[in-house]
């Protein structure tokens, strides 16, 4: 059930008003929360307040009670910017299935579906408003929050506005990710930063009370800059396995091929674009557009091998992005260090 603490006022009203609110918004939500998920952000978050434990030298520090309320927060206001940018992305794709079910607007209809997505964007807000931050971290978790969701809709628009007939060969891998890291790569990106001002807020709590006379102030700014640019890259990873899933879909068939049928932006589009030549890679799209069926497609799929190097190509971005995230950060313990590369490795297996 969704706590709608500091709403009480505008929620005081009858019955019958209460009722129409309850169907037309707390139902479809809840429908929509309540789907099976994997729960990557929320772990990213926990990932984040670790590395700032580390960079604030808190690593013998005993994780208090307040910490896991922060932290419990900032996963619902994951898991709900997440959950309404799923639910508008169906309505602009008209997907007829998301996890496991039909997608929210098949069920309640475009105009409660398109409402319940937008409100979803703004609750979190709230949420952090009516929380026990300090000022700062609540203004800091706020701002984060808005360039999220400019970003994600940015990239959004980037989606629904490239359709690959006329995309040169050249200029896929530039659009695609992009798009990733607009889409992706900015909510996830603000999971781990979340979880980092989780860290931030013990560390200034325990300086102004100076119990801690080895502490010193500690100008996070570049760290937090750091973090926001593996968060970017953890997304488009997430993404990438999506993608190559998307080849497979042995859970929802009916999203089987969904980025390769609409001629959106995907990574096994910049695959394909490495293994063709421009004339076939042009029609190849004219095929997809015009003479669509799935098992020419899958043929060709799997005649090209593009599985398979798709696989190749995302372990050594991975490694790559990695290597240098942990080059810049010698602070991480080598416990944490292995979570991360564990979630990682967890999240290849997840589609």
């Amino acid at each position: 059930m969704i706590k709608l603490t500091g709403l009480e006022a505008i929620l005081d009203s009858n019955e019958a008003v209460k009722k129409i609110f309850n169907d037309s918004l707390l139902v479809p939500i809840e429908d929509f929360l309540s789907r099976p998920k994997k729960s990557f952000r929320e772990d990213l978050i926990n990932i984040g307040f670790e590395i700032g434990l580390s960079t604030f030298n808190f690593t013998s520090v005993e994780v208090g009670d307040e910490d896991k309320i922060l932290i419990t927060l900032f996963e619902n206001v994951i898991e709900y910017l997440h959950s309404g940018s799923l639910i508008i992305d169906d309505i602009e794709d008209q997907s007829q299935v998301r996890r496991g079910k039909e997608s929210l607007h098949k069920l309640f209809g475009v105009p409660i579906a398109l409402n319940a997505g937008n409100w979803l964007y703004f609750w979190p807000l709230v949420m952090i408003q009516n929380s026990t931050l300090s000022n700062e971290v609540k203004q800091l978790a706020v701002n984060e929050c808005n360039k999220t969701l400019m970003h994600a809709h940015l990239g959004q628009a980037l989606d629904l506005g490239t359709s690959l007939e006329g995309v040169t060969k050249k200029n896929i891998s530039d659009i695609v990710f992009k798009t990733m890291e607009l889409k992706t790569g900015a909510l996830t990106s603000l999971a781990i930063k979340l979880g980092f001002l989780v860290a931030q807020e013990k560390y200034k709590k325990t300086i102004s009370s100076s119990s801690l006379s080895s502490l010193k102030n500690i100008d996070s700014n570049d760290k937090f800059q750091n973090i926001e640019e593996f968060g970017n890259r953890f997304g488009q990873l997430l993404q990438i396995y999506d993608d190559i899933g998307n080849l497979r879909s042995n859970s929802n068939p009916q999203k089987k091929y969904e980025d390769l049928r609409l001629l959106r932006p995907s990574f096994i589009w910049i695959i394909l674009a490495e293994v063709l030549d421009e004339i076939e890679f042009q029609k190849f799209i004219y095929q997809i557009r015009n003479e669509f069926e799935i098992l020419s497609i899958e043929n060709k799929i799997k005649d090209l091998n593009i599985e398979q190097r798709a696989k190749i190509k995302s372990s050594q971005i991975k490694n790559d992005w990695c290597e240098l995230f942990f080059k810049d950060n010698s602070l991480i313990t080598l416990q944490l260090k292995n979570k991360i590369l564990n979630t990682l490795e967890r999240l290849t297996h997840a589609y």
